[in-house]
């Protein structure tokens, strides 16, 4: 399923217009998106977790010239899914 046919079924399924739904989608995940820059884990019910981690610095090679380089610490978002969202997808 594309980000069309999602606001296309979520504006059947709530009697609302797609552009509507189309709002609703992105003014959600803009406020997911916001929780994350702030560093705070969101969580749905029956979807799962989204959370962000710092990733530890690291040495890292690159494969053409063998150099190796420091990857510094960086922020990396992580996604955890509810036992019903993995009951679910193993289902179908």
């Amino acid at each position: 399923m594309n980000n069309k046919d999602l606001i296309n079924r979520l504006a059947q399924e709530n009697d609302i217009t797609p552009s509507q739904s189309a709002d609703l989608l992105s003014h959600t995940v803009e406020q997911l998106l916001v929780a994350l820059e702030n560093q705070y884990a969101v969580t749905m019910t029956n979807l799962g977790t989204f959370d962000v981690k710092l990733r530890q610095e690291r040495i890292v090679v690159n494969p053409r010239s063998g150099q190796r380089q420091l990857l510094p610490p960086r922020l990396a978002m992580t996604f955890k899914a509810s036992k019903n969202c993995l009951k679910q997808a193993s289902q179908e």
